[in-house]
Parts: structure tokens; sequence; C-alpha cells
């Protein structure tokens, strides 16, 4: 697994506090939620679209995403500072990349979480 993307002990230690099954409940909300975050992107405003990164930057944390969590932050960072959209639109687009890589790595977990669950 990709741990540049993702932090597996972190995700782990929210299961300990969590259990199994909040945490893919919580895996189920945090996706629906970003993705119609995502689909609405291009017509939020600035600090709509500041509060959004700073929204995936706590959320995501749970799940272990630290990259996506750090641009995150620094999209958050660059909008407080009021730099124009077009200044941050090449972060947005790696930060999407980003969100679907770890998205995915996230998913797999809990994939193969529950393929163990069932063998016991």
């Amino acid at each position: 697994m990709k741990t540049e993307l993702i932090n597996i002990k972190h995700l782990q230690e929210y299961e300990q506090i969590f259990l199994s099954q909040k945490m893919e409940y919580l895996w189920c909300e945090y996706l629906s939620c970003s993705s119609s975050s995502w689909d609405k992107l291009d017509s939020m405003n600035e600090e709509q679209l500041r509060l959004t990164f700073h929204s995936w930057k706590s959320s995501s944390q749970i799940f272990g995403m630290e990259k996506f969590v750090r641009q995150c932050a620094a999209i958050e960072e660059k909008l407080s500072k009021h730099q124009p959209r077009s200044m941050v639109e090449n972060l947005i687009k790696s930060c999407r990349q980003c969100y679907c890589d770890s998205t995915a790595l996230v998913a797999a977990y809990f994939k193969e979480k529950q393929g163990d669950d069932n063998v016991r």
C-alpha cells in the first residue's frame, strides 16, 4: 500500500476508537459528502472553496489520508491569503488526483478488512 498517500496506522488508531462498523459508516458518509462537494466546486466562491478544503483537511485525517490533508491545508492557506482562484487551480487539480488515489487505497483497506471479517 502506498504509504506516502495514506497512513494505515493512523486509520487503525481511529478504527480502534470507533470500531469497524462505525468507521465504515463514517467512510460512506465521507465519500458521499466529498463527492457532492467535488461536483459543486466549480460554482463555489473563494470562501466556500476555502471552507470545503478546510473541512476535507479535518475529515480526511480520520482515514489517514495524509498527503491529501497536506494538499488541502496548502490550498486553504492560499485561499485564506486571498490568492485568486486562478492561482490555486493547478493545486486543486493535483489535490483531486490525490483524493482519487487516496480514497481508492482506503476503500481497498475496508474491502480487505471485510474479507478478513468474513473468514473469522
